[in-house]
């Protein structure tokens, strides 16, 4: 555990966070009114690469998302996540966000194209689930999102009745796992012993499949190379 990392943050993050949490990790309301971002993501993940329960991180184009970006993985590259899914021949996006203007208010499930609209960049990562346990991981988040669990604005990832975005990723991959392998977080609130799920605790270990950076989309490896 980086102490100097968790100690720079310390109440003054956790605080932020949770004032943020009013807009969730999506673009502000106000940055949707009056402007279209100067970079933004163009294009799709090239779909036939895809496979449901592939992890997509994206950084949107709001002030919050600047914010989770600097506060959500020790690389700063993004704001927010998600699980893609396929259904009926369409691609979606089950995650967990905090956008009353959107209608959001913990896990949703939401329409890749959509997903990526509201970003500046995006990665796609490949787990080492099989079809089966994918299938479980997948169905453990639709049925959070049946349930119509809410956005955990207290942060506690202790407690499933509510979830923010890495924690509700967190929560469906361990029901899945066996308990040696389940996600931990590994964030520390200063002096609380309160942990926090990080994006980088999700993907640590996952080979990077895809990636768009706001011009085109490039192919990290291949499927082939992946042998999974």
């Amino acid at each position: 555990m980086n102490t100097n990392y968790s100690t720079k943050r310390g109440w003054v993050g956790i605080l932020s966070l949770l004032l943020l949490a009013l807009v969730g990790c999506s673009p502000s309301v106000s940055t949707i009114q009056e402007e279209e971002p100067e970079e933004k993501a163009k294009e799709l993940p090239p779909l036939d690469l895809l496979r449901s329960g592939d992890l997509i991180l994206r950084l949107g184009h709001g002030s919050s998302s600047e914010y989770f970006r600097q506060h959500a993985s020790r690389n700063q590259e993004f704001s927010h996540c998600g699980i893609l899914y396929l259904h009926r021949g369409e691609w979606f996006v089950l995650h967990a966000e905090l956008a009353s203007f959107r209608g959001m208010d913990g896990p949703v499930i939401e329409s890749l194209e959509s997903f990526v609209d509201h970003s500046i960049r995006w990665a796609v990562y490949r787990n080492s689930l099989d079809e089966e346990e994918r299938r479980s991981f997948c169905k453990n988040a639709l049925q959070c999102v049946k349930q119509k669990i809410t956005f955990d604005t207290a942060f506690d990832s202790t407690d499933p009745s509510r979830l923010y975005c890495s924690e509700y990723v967190a929560y469906c991959f361990n029901r899945v796992l066996p308990a040696a392998d389940c996600i931990k977080p590994t964030f520390e609130i200063a002096n609380t012993g309160k942990m926090l799920f990080l994006l980088d605790d999700l993907v640590a270990g996952l080979p990077r499949l895809l990636e768009e950076k706001g011009r085109r989309s490039r192919k990290i490896t291949t499927l082939e190379s992946l042998r999974l």
